[in-house]
């Protein structure tokens, strides 16, 4: 009995961790979605708030209910099919990064999970196993056959998981192959473990892929907010010059390869940049880029490229003081009016038309 006492009081423990783990994980992930540029680290926020629900759910059973819980039985029905939903959030996060921000090729993940989630909802009553022993005796009863149809799933997911291991995709992924495996290794870890809890009931099970499943995620935020921005890979002779490439590029000063984005290239004429757009394309991050221009010219990053922008319009207009107004700004990146006259006359001091009547 005490023994039992322990387990629970463990058990609830261990999910009051991992609740921790997710939650700070899911406000440092929701914090930084945009640095990127796509949609992987407000996915994984997304999918740390299921597990922070979740792990108050369970919390809450287990205190109000320690001996009668849907985790004191075998193949809990709706235990199974969030285990099913989490096994499908554990497959966006690489699909997102190969992909980037193609969205729509991720629905069909879902699809089984939505049918089931719709089968579950119809079954008005379900047996509750207590023993492998009961659950052959029930075997033939159709809510215990949905709950096993439903854990088979957990394998090909798992198999299309591994799939992404191969080479040839690994190459399109923005991060190590190394982190890549390590991820794949904890993802099928935690997996493994949540089936060995469903089909022995045993807390033990439950307790350590509580403590697995906070580990992922902190090697996940701790990995992608300071990692991921780093190039890796390295499977075939044309990844390895363009990743020599690459290496050769961010190993440069930051101001080096800042300026070299914003003078020779001259990425400001791009109406969409953005600090986050700046800090991928000099291979580093918002904040990094953010400072270093701080320091370098007294300017925010914001400014500093707005004053790119009205330097180029201004050289123009002494060029040829007859010339549209609006192409000229067209050309120098915007496509708002107002925000170009406001722009002009914050960092010159005078209306675009002002300007260009003293230049006749």
């Amino acid at each position: 009995m005490e023994s039992s006492i322990s387990l629970i009081i463990a058990s609830a423990a261990a999910s009051a961790i991992q609740l921790t783990a997710c939650l700070i994980g899911a406000i440092q992930l929701f914090r930084h979605r945009k640095e990127l540029g796509d949609y992987t680290r407000g996915l994984l926020a997304i999918f740390a708030v299921l597990f922070v629900v979740y792990s108050i759910y369970k919390v809450i059973t287990f205190s109000l209910h320690p001996y009668d819980n849907p985790y004191s039985t075998l193949l809990g029905p709706y235990v199974v099919l969030f285990g099913l939903l989490a096994q499908v959030m554990s497959l966006i996060y690489p699909l997102g990064i190969v992909r980037h921000r193609v969205f729509a090729p991720f629905l069909f993940l879902f699809v089984p999970w939505l049918v089931l989630s719709m089968v579950y909802a119809l079954i008005p009553e379900w047996t509750p196993l207590y023993s492998l022993a009961d659950l052959r005796m029930h075997l033939g009863e159709a809510n215990v056959i949905i709950r096993l149809v439903t854990v088979g799933l957990y394998i090909p997911y798992l198999v299309y998981l591994l799939h992404l291991l191969m080479p040839g995709i690994m190459n399109r992924m923005s991060l190590s192959q190394h982190y890549f495996v390590a991820y794949v290794v904890l993802t099928i870890l935690v997996g493994l473990l949540h089936f060995a809890f469903y089909f022995t009931g045993n807390l033990v099970f439950h307790i350590l892929h509580q403590i697995a499943l906070a580990a992922f995620f902190y090697c996940i935020v701790l990995f992608d907010l300071e990692i991921r921005l780093l190039p890796g890979g390295n499977t075939n002779s044309a990844s390895d010059q363009a990743d020599a490439v690459k290496l050769e590029y961010v190993s440069r000063p930051l101001w080096e390869r800042i300026c070299e984005a914003l003078d020779q290239d001259e990425v400001w004429r791009q109406p969409s940049l953005s600090v986050e757009s700046l800090a991928r394309i000099c291979g580093s991050n918002v904040p990094y880029v953010i400072n270093c221009i701080k320091k370098e010219t007294g300017y925010s990053a914001n400014e500093y490229i707005n004053r790119k922008r009205i330097t180029y319009v201004c050289k123009r207009l002494e060029e040829n003081p007859e010339m549209n107004l609006q192409e000229v700004f067209f050309e120098a990146g915007y496509r708002v009016r107002t925000t170009a006259w406001r722009n002009f006359r914050e960092i010159v001091g005078v209306t675009p038309s002002e300007y260009r009547f003293s230049k006749r």
